[in-house]
């Protein structure tokens, strides 16, 4: 076997797309994803990649970023990705999983200074997971529960299968039909170039409505934060000339107010992303759009598995029929007892981390350091309904439409919307061409 070593992804460029182009590599290491992973999230880290040929026939590669310790001389090396690709398995040959391991680890041993080697989000459905559980000198963390549905069933059958009691059919579908209320709800899937250029107005609207629902959270994966934003743009743009691009979009009049950002591996369907309205808590429109989903994804025969991703919720239990599992390896390679010893201060780290997760810590202090961090978006634009005795004979009466209610503030959005969910007619009245007053049924309230 022949070892290619190059110090940055640019000049194998070729070789990686020659590669992905022939074999049926895992999405997160095409060089669409590391190329603008690197650049965002990684802007500082230097790179190895390590390409792997035999008879000149590259039969994989693993690419690598790393930094050295600012105090000591210990080198931390991962794949690029980490913490952004929810699944992780290395290019490779089918079959050769094992010796190109060997060689990457055989690599790090000839490093003269200590090499940390972590490696996150290794599924245990994979060979990646087989190969490095059964190494030496590792150690291995659970992540995360990884939820999965399967869609290769009739959609009568899928929809009974998760929602077993009638009445709670009922009050599914019940939900929806109040929704309709709202105005026009229409399902758009973008997968083609051609979807993301005709729908990217829309595409925009998703933006702005993950900043309100994570507002006063720490989010993973910054996809409202100006600072990342242009990242998902970007791989939207190229997974969407690829066909791995499966983002669906729920509208009202033309307003994006849910959207599934998902990615495609094969037949299965990757959750990456979601998001919606926060002003819609009591319609279940997560639940609502999600069957929209599963209804065309039951009549798509190239799709069998939604993989809602990585962690539990209320919302994935509902809707999965098992789990696979995502771990973690972290691995000390050569003598050096300062890299061991960090290694030893990671693990204790990783460990606490983990306790705190199943504790229900980590939330807590996630949505802390967001409200210490973040602008509340919904309180800086918020105005106060006050109950009043008439109006005007200046003002106005106008019909509800919802994309008037959109430009108004978010606590008028919040209170229309309850109205209409309890069935209430809605009215609005302008007055020098803002609306000032809104009338829910015999109810007349004043915007100040």
């Amino acid at each position: 076997m022949r070892l290619l070593e190059y110090d940055s992804l640019k000049s194998c460029e070729y070789i990686i797309r020659d590669f992905q182009k022939n074999e049926n590599i895992n999405l997160f290491f095409t060089y669409e994803w590391m190329s603008l992973w690197k650049q965002y999230f990684a802007p500082n880290d230097k790179e190895k990649i390590l390409v792997f040929q035999e008879d000149n026939k590259t039969i994989g590669f693993a690419p690598m970023v790393y930094h050295q310790h600012k105090i000591i001389s210990v080198f931390i090396y991962r794949f690029f990705g980490t913490r952004c690709s929810n699944y992780i398995s290395l290019p490779v040959l089918e079959g050769q999983e094992k010796e190109l391991y060997n060689e990457v680890f055989r690599y790090f041993e000839k490093l003269k200074d200590g090499v940390l080697f972590r490696i996150d989000d290794i599924n245990d459905r994979t060979i990646d997971y087989s190969v490095l559980r059964k190494r030496n000198g590792g150690k291995c963390f659970f992540q995360y529960d990884c939820p999965y549905t399967t869609t290769d069933v009739p959609w009568e059958a899928f929809f009974k299968n998760h929602y077993i009691k009638s009445k709670k059919r009922s009050e599914l579908k019940s939900f929806a039909n109040k929704l309709s209320r709202v105005g026009k709800v229409e399902i758009i899937r973008v997968k083609s170039a051609k979807d993301y250029e005709k729908y990217k107005d829309l595409i925009e609207q998703t933006f702005f409505i993950h900043k309100m629902r994570f507002q006063n959270v720490i989010n993973s994966s910054k996809y409202s934060e100006e600072a990342f934003s242009d990242f998902y743009r970007s791989i939207m743009d190229e997974f969407s000339k690829m066909g791995l691009l499966d983002l669906s979009l729920l509208c009202i009049d033309g307003i994006v107010v849910s959207f599934v950002l998902a990615f495609r591996q094969n037949r299965t369907l990757i959750d990456y992303i979601p998001g919606f309205h926060i002003g819609f808590q009591r319609y279940s429109l997560g639940h609502i759009h999600l069957m929209e989903i599963f209804r065309y994804l039951t009549e798509d025969d190239s799709i069998s598995y939604f993989d809602f991703s990585k962690g539990v919720s209320i919302y994935k239990e509902k809707w999965a029929d098992g789990a696979t599992f995502n771990y973690s390896f972290l691995f000390c390679i050569g003598k050096n007892p300062i890299a061991k010893l960090l290694a030893f201060y990671i693990n204790q780290i990783t460990k606490l981390k983990l306790y705190g997760r199943e504790k229900g810590w980590n939330n807590k202090i996630k949505h802390l350091l967001g409200c210490l961090k973040k602008k509340d978006i919904v309180k800086s634009k918020s105005s106060k309904l006050i109950p009043c005795g008439r109006i005007p004979e200046s003002a106005q009466a106008i019909p509800y439409s919802f994309s008037k209610l959109m430009v108004l503030p978010f606590s008028v959005q919040s209170t229309v919307l309850d109205g209409l969910y309890y069935g209430k007619q809605i009215t609005f009245f302008e007055q020098g061409g803002y609306i000032c007053y809104i009338q829910l049924t015999d109810e007349l309230y004043q915007l100040r």
